[in-house]
C-alpha cells in the first residue's frame, strides 16, 4: 500500500518514530562523550604502549552504534523535518520564516528592501 494511501494515523505515527528515535539517540551521546574522548586521546598517543592503545580501540568499538555523534540528525523542534534546518535555533526553513515574519526570533526580522 503506497504512502498516500494509508490512513492518517499511520503517516503521524510514522513521522513521530524518527523524532523519537532520534529523542533516544542524543542522552546516550552524551553518556559516552567522555569515556569515547579518553579512549581516542590514548588510541593516538604513541608514548602508551602498544597493548593498552589496542585495548583502548576494542573498548571504543564496544559502545552502542547509537552513541556516535553522526548517527543522530539535526531536526526542527517543531515539525521534525530533517532537512534544511538552521543550526542555532533548530527550526525548518519554513517555521524560521513564519517565526521570523511573526517577530518571536529576537534579532530576527523580516527583510525589507
Amino acid at each position: 500500500m503506497p504512502y498516500y494511501a494509508r490512513p492518517l494515523f499511520q503517516r503521524k505515527v510514522r513521522e513521530h518514530y524518527w523524532q523519537l528515535q532520534d529523542m533516544l539517540r542524543r542522552p546516550l551521546h552524551l553518556k559516552y562523550e567522555v569515556k569515547n574522548l579518553i579512549l581516542k586521546g590514548v588510541r593516538y598517543d604513541r608514548t602508551i604502549i602498544y597493548e593498552k592503545r589496542i585495548w583502548a580501540r576494542y573498548l571504543s568499538s564496544v559502545f552502542t552504534r547509537f552513541s556516535r555523534i553522526s548517527r543522530y540528525r539535526k531536526r526542527c523542534t517543531i515539525t521534525g523535518r530533517s532537512f534544511n534546518v538552521n543550526h542555532v535555533t533548530r527550526y525548518s526553513r519554513f517555521v524560521f520564516r513564519r517565526e521570523a515574519h511573526r517577530g518571536s526570533i529576537p534579532g530576527i526580522r523580516r527583510a525589507s528592501f
